[in-house]
Parts: structure tokens; C-alpha cells; sequence
């Protein structure tokens, strides 16, 4: 049955290859290999969708959807909206912090302004192949607020550690083996480790690497707080209990089965080379973990729920945009114009 998705991919691989070069016959060298980062990740994707979906997945998909009651779905917006906002003011306490430090008379991201950000990145993230909108943080940070971008690439790579810190540790407590209480243990003696260990060879390490003790002083300046981390490891919670949530729901899983395999899934989106928005790699995530802890469930029945639940991450990260501009539109024009105001007698 795999026969037919892969040699029309095979094909259509030929077919871009032979157009490639007859087009672009006195391109400068690389430029094939350039061409082919951008699209190969996509085709791939498209290759692991057809393995995987390959044996009646619509009737399957369909029949599970019917399934679901009609309440899960605004509920399940209502969460990935409140993973939105824990998000948001995570960039709103970063900024604001690093203003008070170094331009506490100029005006710093609100949380109106840090939704728009944050909303904005997230779909460049996912619209651009092999995570290219990461760019667009620190572009939009110079555009709007006047951040040097050197600031901004510092809080980039410092919020995606914290992020796969702290999806690592899901990740741990989701997918390895053993029982549940043993690996929630586990966890919690590794997160006690390193919150003791790793302060202490940071400073090890900075007296041997001065190198090391001044990106300390600029990576991790004003980024120790409590809050922080704990808007971060609320929004993981949030959105993987979402996500695993309606998982369980639509392919008859277990919920620590469904939200092992969100774990899966968000652990791949993360990956630096894949197609836009995950697509692929996210589904065969899924489904790879589903076998891992044994679900039950026919491969097919899986990897369509995975698709589905796919579909409601993205379609929520890119309406959700427009929503929220439309929103302040509508709030800009009910706004009364702003009038000198009249002196009295």
C-alpha cells in the first residue's frame, strides 16, 4: 500500500529536479542545495503523511470527530488562548525587567503589545519553513520598541532554553519508561539537581572560561525569577493538556496515553529542519509514541486524530492573529477622538 504515495513522490522529486536545473542551468554553485533545504523538508513531510494515513483514515477520522461533544471544542480554543496569555506576559516581565535595568524612561512592551508579539512570531514560526520566523522576534522588537538586536537574539535563544528545559523534563515524566509515580519522582529529583547543581558549575565554569562569565552576565541577567519559570512550565501544562486532551478524545486513548503523545509532538515541532508548521514530522511524533506506550489503537486511527489535532493547534495560531487585530480595530474606532479639553470660566 506504501507503493503508490512513494513513487509519486519519487516522480514529482525527478520531475522538480529536471525543471531545477534546465531553469537554472548557470546558477551559481549551491544554489541546487539551497533550493533543495527549503524543499525537501516539505516533500518529506508529505511522504510521511501519505505512509501514514494511507489505510482509511477519513472514515476513521470522521466517525471519531462525531464522537467528540461539541462543548470540547470552544474549550479546547479557550485553553491554547490562556497558553496565548501565559506566554504573553512572560515577554511582558522580560522586557519590562531589562527596561527598568537599561532605558527606564522609554516605553517597553505592555501586554497588549507583547499578545501582538507573541501572536505575530508564533505564525511567522509556522507559516516559514525550517523555523525561519525566529527571525522576526528580534525584527519586530528593533521595529517596534527600538531593542537592539543583539538584546532581543539574547532573549530569543534564552526563552527557547527555557522552553526545552522545561519540555525535556515533560518529555522525561511523558515518554520514559517505567510507572507513573516512579517517573514523576525521577523528575522531581532531577529538577531539585540541577536548581542546586547547575549555579554552581556555571560559576565553576566562568572561573575557568572567562568567555562563559560574561555571556552569563548578559544571557542570564535579570532572568532568574520564579515567575518566569513559572509562566513557563504553566503554559506547557496548559497547552499539552489541551492538545492531549482532545488526542485522548479522538482516537479512544487513555489521557496520560493522549498527553504522552502531545508530549511527542511538541518535542518534534521543535526540531530545527522539518516542513512548515511541523507538518509530518508532528503526526509521525504522535504516532511513534503511541506505540512506545502502547496504545491500542489502530496506527491509521492515530495518526488521523494526530492530523486533526494538529489542525486545531494551527488554525488557532493563525486565526487567533487576525481575531485579536480585528479586536483592537474595532476598540481604536468605538475609542472617542481625543479632543482639546475646554477651559473653564
Amino acid at each position: 500500500p506504501v507503493a503508490a504515495p512513494v513513487q509519486w513522490t519519487l516522480a514529482f522529486l525527478g520531475l522538480c529536479s529536471g525543471l531545477s536545473r534546465w531553469r537554472h542551468a548557470g546558477a551559481p554553485a549551491g544554489a541546487d542545495q539551497a533550493v533543495a533545504r527549503l524543499v525537501l523538508p516539505s516533500l518529506a513531510a508529505g511522504l510521511l503523511l501519505a505512509m501514514l494515513l494511507r489505510e482509511g483514515m477519513g472514515t476513521q477520522l470522521l466517525t471519531a470527530l462525531t464522537q467528540v461533544p461539541l462543548w470540547a471544542w470552544p474549550l479546547a480554543v479557550a485553553g491554547l488562548w490562556g497558553s496565548y496569555g501565559l506566554r504573553a506576559e512572560r515577554l511582558r516581565r522580560e522586557w519590562g525587567t531589562w527596561g527598568r535595568n537599561h532605558r527606564p524612561e522609554a516605553r517597553m512592551p505592555s501586554l497588549s503589545d507583547s499578545v501582538d508579539l507573541f501572536l505575530t512570531h508564533n505564525a511567522a514560526l509556522l507559516l516559514l519553513p525550517m523555523r525561519a520566523g525566529e527571525a522576526g522576534y528580534p525584527w519586530l522588537l528593533h521595529r517596534r520598541f527600538g531593542i537592539p538586536v543583539t538584546e532581543s537574539v539574547r532573549s530569543l535563544v534564552w526563552l527557547r532554553l527555557q522552553d526545552a528545559l522545561v519540555l525535556a523534563l515533560l518529555g522525561l515524566l511523558g515518554l520514559a519508561p517505567g510507572p507513573a509515580w516512579l517517573r514523576l519522582a525521577g523528575v522531581a529529583v532531577l529538577v531539585l539537581v540541577l536548581w542546586g547543581l547547575l549555579p554552581r558549575l556555571s560559576r565553576q565554569l566562568g572561573q575557568w572560561w572567562p568567555r562563559w562569565q560574561a555571556l552569563q552576565g548578559t544571557l542570564v541577567a535579570h532572568r532568574g525569577d520564579l515567575i518566569g519559570w513559572g509562566l513557563c512550565v504553566g503554559n506547557w501544562l496548559l497547552k499539552l493538556a489541551v492538545l492531549g486532551g482532545v488526542l485522548a478524545l479522538l482516537a479512544g486513548l487513555p489521557v496520560w496515553q493522549g498527553w504522552s503523545g502531545a508530549v511527542a509532538g511538541e518535542l518534534a515541532a521543535a526540531l530545527p529542519i522539518q516542513a512548515p508548521a511541523g507538518l509530518g514530522s508532528y503526526e509521525a511524533a504522535i504516532w511513534a509514541a503511541g506505540q512506545w506506550v502502547g496504545a491500542t489503537v489502530p496506527p491509521a486511527a492515530l495518526a488521523g486524530a494526530a492530523l486533526a489535532v494538529h489542525t486545531l493547534s494551527l488554525v488557532t495560531a493563525l486565526l487567533t492573529p487576525l481575531i485579536y487585530r480585528a479586536l483592537l480595530w474595532v476598540q481604536s474606532r468605538r475609542a472617542p477622538a481625543a479632543g482639546p479639553s475646554s477651559a473653564g470660566p
